[in-house]
């Protein structure tokens, strides 16, 4: 190479033009002086993609403790604005009483919100409480719902008014709603009369089809949501079927679905799993009973609770029967806590 550009000639003489060699070397140093400009600001947008990730977290931090403190207001949280707080896109910062000359809502800067200055309460809860927002996905009808004054609800100059101006739109909300859709479903129930490869018979019985008419998984789960978490009688039950799903279900049908299902349950084996994963796994059980009233008659409801498992086992004991019914208790070897009930 240095005896390649040896022979450069000097630069303003006419022959360098037509110097091949010397082309090259300006090319081999434009090319290098590129490939080093090149790593530079490589290495600039690295640096700068680690500030605005530490920039983001610092903003995320400023955020959470701007809408940290201890006091509570007696004004409903959907009109307690003016307290510090934050928003968590331009749409939360909104409040209807702050508008421009042109009546245009005007959102609450970033800056003012971790600053504290005054700034607009999130949507939801009370300070040190989770902030929670509408989150609803539908299909839009195809008409809206149009409201109009008492007095040109029946009034004939309606549509007339409407296309003249008169009578206008002034602002539009979208409301988000579910329906109940009842749904007939045949099932249809197969049996083998000739096994074509050793010509047995086949016939199996389905649980899941519990005779000519019944009540399919949906509102067998309702029904089970009803009784097993909201702890609603069997009369209370086919009263929330009846008003919220327009079903006639008798509290009797109520109570034979629950057996039915808390038989299915207790042979499938999943209550054996829940116990084993219980002893084996979790290092720490809570353990605490509650009365209830089963049939005008005191019963207890006796809980274990681990970080990820509740168990509750309902027995007519509140001693030794009741708290060992469920098979953990007596078994447990790990960290145990309760309120030391004790009876002498």
């Amino acid at each position: 190479m240095m005896q390649l550009f040896q022979s450069i000639p000097v630069v303003g003489t006419p022959d360098w033009l037509c110097d091949r060699d010397f082309m090259l070397h300006m090319y081999i140093e434009e090319n290098n002086r590129l490939n080093v400009e090149n790593s530079r600001l490589k290495s600039v947008i690295c640096d700068m993609q680690e500030k605005i990730s530490e920039l983001k977290r610092e903003r995320d931090k400023l955020f959470e403790q701007a809408n940290l403190g201890s006091g509570t207001s007696s004004i409903p949280s959907s009109k307690d604005w003016k307290k510090n707080g934050s928003a968590h896109n331009e749409t939360d910062a909104i409040d209807l009483d702050d508008k421009d000359e042109n009546g245009n809502e005007t959102p609450m800067s970033v800056t003012d919100i971790i600053n504290g200055n005054n700034g607009k309460k999130r949507r939801g809860g009370q300070k040190n409480h989770a902030p929670t927002f509408m989150e609803f996905t539908a299909d839009r009808e195809d008409e809206p719902v149009r409201h109009f004054p008492g007095r040109c609800v029946d009034c004939h100059n309606k549509e007339q008014c409407i296309n003249a101006g008169n009578l206008k739109k002034f602002h539009t909300g979208h409301g988000y709603d579910i329906e109940v859709v009842r749904i007939h479903r045949e099932h249809q129930e197969f049996e083998v009369t000739c096994c074509p490869q050793d010509g047995l018979s086949i016939h199996e019985n389905f649980p899941e089809v519990i005779g000519t008419k019944f009540y399919d998984v949906n509102v067998q789960l309702y029904v089970l949501t009803w009784h097993h978490i909201f702890h609603g009688s069997y009369d209370r039950i086919a009263l929330a079927a009846k008003e919220l799903l327009g079903l006639s279900l008798g509290a009797g049908t109520a109570n034979a679905m629950i057996q039915r299902i808390s038989a299915r349950i207790l042979s499938s084996g999943f209550m054996d799993a829940v116990r084993f994963f219980i002893l084996l796994f979790e290092k720490v059980l809570g353990v605490d009973e509650t009365s209830a009233n089963v049939g005008g008659r005191n019963a207890w409801v006796h809980t274990a609770v681990t970080e990820s498992v509740t168990l509750l086992t309902a027995h007519w004991s509140r001693g030794y029967e009741g708290v060992t019914f469920s098979g953990i208790l007596q078994f447990y070897i790990y960290t145990l806590i309760s309120d030391c009930w004790l009876r002498t």
